[in-house]
């Protein structure tokens, strides 16, 4: 949050820097891209915090996403209404310092909801659960290493068991699939496992996001010229 709100004042107020066209161009560029880098740790922060609360919370974090879009909608609109077309640099700090003080208010939002009873409870459950999912982890590696050391096969049931256990064949094999192993997986196995699932959600985003919104506001309107013009026809096709 606190990334997205100086971009989101660094950005209307370099116009006062004085500085020529093309450095500041370069420095929106930095910016921009400095905030998509910020916004994509929000919202993988916010989708895991959302996990830990009733699913009720997580339908309504769904709703709140799609809001969020519509309230930038909105602000482009009013900034574009309320002002002249000759006004283009008022009406650009206008939006860009509403967007912040957004932010600002969805920052005391965001501590204002860590000290209701609810998420305390949810969050202290989450814990709970997380520390003991290490903790069965640990005894069924120690488990293990004992087994080891015996050359036994004998499985000891823990809470990470399998439900169906494994026989042996001839060169002393499981040949079950239902085999779960006693021991914390390792992050960079099981990246490679999601690799290619990753890779299509983020072709999804860079397909899209390079569609909406730079080329949909290249769109033109030969219908009504005005709007043209006016430059009321590329805010009309992001709304």
């Amino acid at each position: 949050f606190v990334g997205q709100l100086l971009v989101l004042l660094f950005v209307p107020t370099s116009y006062f820097f004085g500085m020529d066209e093309e450095a500041n161009y370069y420095m929106v560029l930095v910016a921009t891209a400095f905030a998509a880098i910020v916004t994509a740790f929000i919202d993988s922060s916010v989708i895991s915090l959302a996990a830990s609360y009733p699913l009720r919370v997580q339908e309504y974090f769904q709703f709140g996403i799609g809001l969020s879009t519509l309230i930038g909608s909105i602000y482009r609109d009013v900034t574009k209404i309320i002002f002249p077309p000759n006004m283009i640099v008022e009406s650009s700090l206008l939006y860009f310092y509403s967007g912040a003080a957004t932010i600002g208010l969805c920052i005391a939002s965001y501590y204002r909801l860590m000290q209701l009873d609810m998420s305390k409870k949810c969050l202290a459950r989450a814990i709970e659960e997380e520390e003991k999912h290490h903790h069965v982890h640990a005894h069924a590696h120690q488990d293990s290493k004992a087994i080891m050391a015996n050359g036994t096969h004998k499985t000891i049931p823990t809470e990470a068991s399998p439900l169906i256990p494994a026989t042996m064949d001839s060169n002393k094999k499981p040949t079950t699939n239902s085999t779960v192993s006693s021991v914390e997986p390792d992050k960079w196995v099981v990246l490679r496992k999601v690799f290619f699932n990753e890779s299509m959600v983020l072709l999804l985003f860079m397909s899209t996001l390079a569609l909406w919104p730079p080329l949909v506001t290249e769109i033109e309107s030969f219908n009504f010229p005005s709007l043209e013009q006016s430059g009321w026809w590329s805010l009309i096709l992001l709304t």
